[in-house]
């Protein structure tokens, strides 16, 4: 190392103090703030730890009447945050997303229906389409005469009686069946599937709207096992099962 006059080394030790006390402070200020927590405002946890969201939708219904019920109050609660207070839309329907190890709390509450709280929890429930029916409390205010005392019509017991003339059908064999439908309104469309049994109800395909009596006829299948599905449609997109004949190809 050369030999320096002592003023050389003073101004030297001057630039590294200087330059290390700010050299720190940017380090600081540039590493990665990992213990700082993203504030929670909603109880529909955020997607931490790399979890992807799942969006579940759910349908508010009349539990006399079947009937899609508007504008209902809800709140929604978790373990973590405060709670979410919301209206659904004007066909008794909302979508939220969670993720699938959380479990949701949600309560209903409407002044013409008994208030009730579900469970959502993906572990539990893997359904991500949900029904939810409301019991109404037989008021006889004004604001709810309407809503809870339906006419003779609307009070129905949806069924679908499907038979087959036998329940064993061979490989490649046309399937024939007959159908009756009874406590459908007329409003409401109906349609028959075939699937594989162990299609959950949401797999409609290309269901044909049907008459609410008639009989009808599937191509031939390979061998497994299969049910005969018949649904109702409330409005569009949405639909109901109601009924189910279950068949065997070998």
């Amino acid at each position: 190392m050369p030999k320096l006059p002592p003023l050389i080394w003073i101004i030297i030790a001057g630039i590294v103090l200087i330059a290390g006390v700010y050299g720190f402070d940017i380090v600081i200020k540039q590493k990665p703030s990992e213990e700082v927590k993203e504030p929670v405002t909603s109880p529909i946890p955020l997607p931490h730890y790399n979890e992807d969201l799942v969006p579940v939708s759910v349908n508010i219904f009349d539990k006399r009447t079947l009937k899609l019920i508007p504008r209902v109050p809800y709140t929604i609660t978790a373990l973590e945050g405060s709670p979410i207070n919301r209206v659904t839309d004007d066909n008794g329907y909302f979508t939220i997303s969670i993720l699938k190890r959380v479990n949701l709390k949600i309560a209903f509450s409407h002044e013409c229906y008994e208030e009730i709280t579900e469970n959502v929890d993906l572990r539990v429930d893997p359904k991500t389409t949900k029904e939810i029916y409301l019991q109404p409390k037989g008021s006889n205010s004004d604001n709810c005469k309407t809503k809870t005392t339906p006419t003779e019509g609307e009070i129905f017991n949806p069924k679908v009686n499907i038979t087959t003339g036998k329940d064993v059908f061979g490989v490649g064999e046309p399937i024939t069946f007959e159908y009756s439908y009874s406590g459908v309104p007329d409003e409401y469309k109906t349609f028959n599937i075939l699937v594989e049994s162990s299609k959950p109800d949401t797999h409609v395909g290309s269901g044909k709207y049907v008459s609410k009596t008639g009989s009808g006829k599937f191509n031939g299948q390979p061998p497994g096992a299969y049910e005969i599905r018949g649904y109702f449609t409330f409005q569009p997109g949405k639909y109901r099962i109601i009924g189910r004949h279950p068949i065997a190809v070998k």
